[in-house]
């Protein structure tokens, strides 16, 4: 069992202790979020796959039935690795 200590506290005080914990919360919500780095070792069901890039899951299992796109298998699932799906672009001239 956790031991709880109470010290008095005047009104004011803790007012200002709300308040500036408010202001604190508050502008932080407001300035923007550092972007988490793109682990490029990810692991993409499906789904996720086709979002990234913008296709179908038909489409997606067309191209991995032509080879265009690797999958991995785990208990039954299915898997992409980022990093191969970003290899298997092309640059179009």
């Amino acid at each position: 069992m956790n031991n709880v200590v109470l010290t008095p506290i005047d009104t004011e005080s803790l007012i200002n202790q709300i308040a500036q914990r408010t202001a604190e919360l508050i502008e932080s919500r407001r300035s923007p979020q550092p972007h988490q780095p793109i682990d490029e070792t990810d692991l993409l069901t499906p789904k996720e796959t086709a979002k990234l890039l913008r296709i179908s899951i038909p489409t997606l299992w067309r191209w991995q039935k032509k080879g265009k796109v690797k999958c991995y298998g785990i208990a039954g699932s299915r898997y992409y690795k980022r990093s191969e799906l970003l290899e298997s672009l092309t640059e179009l001239k």
